[in-house]
């Protein structure tokens, strides 16, 4: 069974974003990263693990599991009232 697997450039290039953000996303822990182990094999990175210029690689099921957030406006922000600055309200007094 062949996996599909991805290293940082690779998954900067899917996202659409830099090699630096997709350190970013991985040390705040929105993104998943594997890495070789000494052995060989395909371990999941720790998140106290950062040792520079070790190569991370993103499976799959990491690519999958990884929802950007949506621009914008945030939840509820459209529901508060408008602010209204003392000088429009004394303004709006003397008139």
């Amino acid at each position: 069974m062949e996996t599909k697997i991805l290293n940082t450039v690779g998954m900067a290039h899917h996202l659409g974003i830099s090699e630096t953000r997709v350190h970013k996303l991985v040390s705040t822990g929105r993104l998943t990263a594997h890495m070789y182990s000494e052995q060989g094999q395909l371990v999941p990175k720790q998140s106290l693990d950062s040792r520079q210029g070790q190569g991370l690689y993103f499976t799959e099921e990491d690519i999958a599991a990884y929802k950007p957030r949506k621009a914008g406006r945030p939840p509820g922000a459209k529901d508060k009232k408008p602010r209204v600055f003392k000088t429009h309200q004394k303004m709006a007094q003397n008139a």
